[in-house]
């Protein structure tokens, strides 16, 4: 793939994670694509953004990936869900106010048991300092509107994977829809 088309597609996604409070979800055809993009997402971050990488599995709830979320923050991760959450938030609030954004780059999240990804976005709704990149196939992402309808209605959804058709003087930025912020 050309390293221009890569580049620019890495810009736009930084773009929107920066400006937008909603789930961005890149949809591509094979699982290297898009775990290279999150995993460069995560090594390219801005300095005021904590990522948090992590890998879905079909079991994975949402107090394992609070857990997370926490362990990075560098705060313990030991406690019922409720505790943990609370913990969570207070240090989400904390981010508010120091200017800072916890970002979670969920990659696989098309094996996500049913309902999870949709309770992860509500989530990170309530809480704009939790910026949510999550990485599915597109067959996912059709199986997902169906069953995490809430997950995806807001979602901007950015296509990787494979450059536009077309010259390669033609700028591939012209093929991403143009994103309102």
């Amino acid at each position: 793939m050309d390293q221009s088309y890569r580049t620019r597609k890495l810009d736009l996604i930084l773009h929107l994670i920066a400006n937008l409070n909603h789930t961005i979800v890149i949809k591509g055809g094979s699982r290297p694509d898009t775990t290279d993009l999150l995993r460069h997402l995560q090594a390219n971050a801005f300095p005021n953004w904590s990522p948090c990488y992590l890998k879905a599995t079909p079991n994975l709830d949402f107090g394992a990936v609070v857990e997370e979320l926490l362990k990075v923050m560098r705060k313990p991760a030991t406690g019922s869900v409720d505790e943990l959450t609370g913990l969570l938030e207070e240090q989400l609030l904390m981010f508010d106010r120091q200017h800072k954004y916890l970002l979670l780059l969920l990659d696989h999240a098309g094996v996500l048991m049913p309902g999870m990804l949709a309770a992860i976005s509500q989530y990170a709704r309530l809480h704009p300092q939790l910026k949510v990149v999550c990485a599915l196939k597109p067959e996912e992402v059709a199986t997902k509107t169906t069953t995490d309808a809430l997950a995806l209605v807001d979602a901007q959804v950015v296509a990787v994977g494979q450059e536009p058709p077309g010259p390669p003087d033609e700028p591939a930025a012209a093929a991403v829809p143009p994103v309102t912020v």
